[in-house]
């Protein structure tokens, strides 16, 4: 991977990152040993399997095989790219980064990214001046008549798309964007006879801007009773809607103890001016696995606040269930009296939605009240089955207090002991159990299928990591090893890789620095070599640790050939049989 910023500024933004300051911003972390230990944050787990080195600059989770330097770190995390990763650690840290140092072979990719995020900014302001010049009286028509003003307009950058055929693109034409990348950033349509046309035309527009400030999209808004009602932008190379949410900018700031999720722009906007500025909502798309992680990194709890229709029912569903799978404190909000947040503010004020607010539904309450809906109780079979129902809802509930509450008043409305109740959640806890312990085999025998096929030797892999490491980070070893463990030793594509930088390093006179060599590296292969550095070696002489190893990975590939020839040899022999 090319760098593109250089390798003395990338090891400056680095070492101004210490690994475990910035996982502290995402996870728990406790001391342990000479390391640090919390829950991964990339899967679900109870047990802390995540681990943090301090002294190595690395981390390894031993449950999921997540690992690696602060750039892998951030990558995975926030879902970014190489170079998104190195600005992001690098306003962080508070440095300043040049302009204008692509390389060859990164220009196209990140050029173009730059250019459409340069464009969005262009395009942002052309529909805020258009909202506030003589064409944008439809779009402050309607603000007046959504009770919006001008400072709340102007906070989240508002603006109109005239209802005009093609004046957003001759403006970007103007500020020398091409068609064919207007149109790939999503503002811009090809019609039959070749003409360029706007994507948004006679809309309220609201730019969706990411966590780092930038336009990367807009939310269109239909000024009257028209269809689609909202018009969102496409996914394009700097959005993706099932990995943003709407003012996460804003509410990142206001969140770390509960977080809103409302269903529209108009919801966020009316609740962030009502005082409540830890809401967010989805991009016209049900809440997704991406953005339960984003939520569960930067909140304690989530209050759902969904329209009380079917499609809001269906997707407090969805989102409920994929809460529970990271275990995050959910509650639902019942909007009484109003359609959505917006119109119930405008009836009841800020004071009256904190009263609501406070009286949010626990997630498992809820799910026990939309249950009952789909059952008569009065038929016996009916109660039963509502019952059996309710036993596998309570096998999901990790709390053992919350558990035995729930039981405690379902054994008393329906009259059923609670030891039955009890005894039903226990085969249903042990049903999952065994479905899961049978997926998690059924992943190892993928894998061990996939590395079959792929030739992939994982001890030996493992063990030329663990050769590597002990090279970078001991001289002494890299003085007994240089001649005998040239690059070319080293098979696996992670070792060979790392280890050309490492020699480099220590053959120029240079001491490698680990973290940075990996934060150039692709992350499946930063993994690998973290996995194998996180591995505690029983020996006080690291050169003697390296000759052991050194030698178990001869011997290995001594018998693999061994292994090999013999299975030529019998493969011969059945063909001559055959040939008699």
């Amino acid at each position: 991977m090319a760098s593109y910023y250089p390798e003395e500024l990338i090891n400056e933004i680095i070492m101004a990152n210490d690994l475990v300051d910035v996982i502290a911003g995402y996870v728990q972390l406790k001391k342990a040993g000479r390391s640090y230990k919390g829950l991964c944050p990339f899967h679900n787990e109870k047990t802390p399997s995540f681990t943090v080195s301090q002294e190595k600059q690395l981390y390894h989770c031993f449950g999921c095989g997540e690992g690696g330097s602060v750039i892998q770190f951030i990558e995975k995390i926030e879902n970014l790219d190489f170079v998104e990763t190195i600005q992001f650690l690098a306003q962080r840290a508070g440095i300043q980064l040049p302009e204008g140092n692509e390389k060859a072979d990164d220009s196209a990719f990140y050029a173009k990214k730059k250019k459409m995020l340069e464009m969005y900014r262009h395009t942002a302001r052309f529909y805020v001046d258009i909202l506030y010049g003589e064409a944008g009286k439809p779009g402050r028509d309607y603000l007046v008549q959504r009770g919006l003003d001008v400072k709340t307009a102007k906070h989240f950058g508002l603006g109109y798309a005239p209802d005009k055929f093609d004046e957003c693109v001759r403006f970007l034409k103007g500020k020398g964007y091409d068609e064919a990348l207007i149109e790939e950033a999503g503002l811009a349509r090809q019609g039959k006879n070749g003409k360029y046309y706007d994507f948004f035309r006679g809309r309220l527009m609201v730019p969706i801007i990411d966590i780092r400030g930038n336009v990367i999209a807009f939310g269109g808004r239909i000024l009257d009773d028209g269809q689609p009602k909202y018009l969102n932008s496409p996914d394009t190379p700097i959005f993706n809607k099932n990995k943003t949410l709407f003012a996460f900018n804003f509410a990142k700031r206001y969140c770390s103890e509960q977080i809103i999720v409302a269903e529209g722009y108009m919801d966020v906007i009316a609740l962030h001016r009502a005082g409540f500025q830890n809401a967010v909502a989805t991009l016209g798309t049900a809440i997704t696995s991406n953005h339960v992680g984003m939520l569960a990194r930067y909140t304690k709890e989530v209050v759902l606040c969904y329209d009380s229709d079917d499609a809001g029912r269906k997707a407090t569903e969805r989102a409920l269930e994929l809460l529970q799978r990271v275990n995050i404190r959910t509650k639902v909000l019942h909007v009484t009296d109003a359609k959505d947040p917006d119109e119930f503010i405008k009836k009841k004020g800020a004071q009256g939605f904190a009263r609501l607010l406070g009286k949010s539904e626990n997630s498992m309450m809820y799910q026990v009240g939309e249950l009952k809906k789909q059952y008569d109780l009065g038929n016996l079979e009916e109660k039963i089955e509502f019952l059996n129902e309710l036993a596998k809802l309570f096998a999901k509930v990790s709390n053992p207090i919350e558990r035995e509450i729930l039981v405690r008043e379902a054994a008393a409305e329906s009259g059923v002991s609670e030891d039955a109740i009890f005894a039903q959640i226990r085969e249903n806890q042990y049903n999952i159990e065994k479905n899961r312990n049978n997926e998690i085999e059924r992943a190892k025998n993928r894998q061990l299928v996939q590395n079959r096929v792929q030739h992939k030797d994982i001890q030996t892999e493992l063990y030329e990591g663990m050769l590597a490491n002990l090279i970078c980070t001991d001289k002494q070893v890299y003085l007994a090893m240089r001649e005998r463990a040239e690059t070319d030793f080293f098979k696996t594509p992670a070792a060979h890789n790392f280890m050309q930088k490492v020699y480099q390093q220590w053959d120029s006179g240079q001491v490698p620095d680990m973290p940075l060599i990996l934060g150039q590296m692709e992350a499946e292969q930063a993994r690998e070599i973290s996995v194998a550095a996180s591995r505690e070696l029983p020996y006080a002489d690291n050169v003697k640790a390296a000759e052991d190893i050194f030698q178990t990975i001869e011997g290995r590939r001594k018998n693999a050939q061994a292994a090999q020839i013999g299975s030529a040899e019998e493969l011969d022999k059945l063909l001559k049989s055959l040939k008699k």
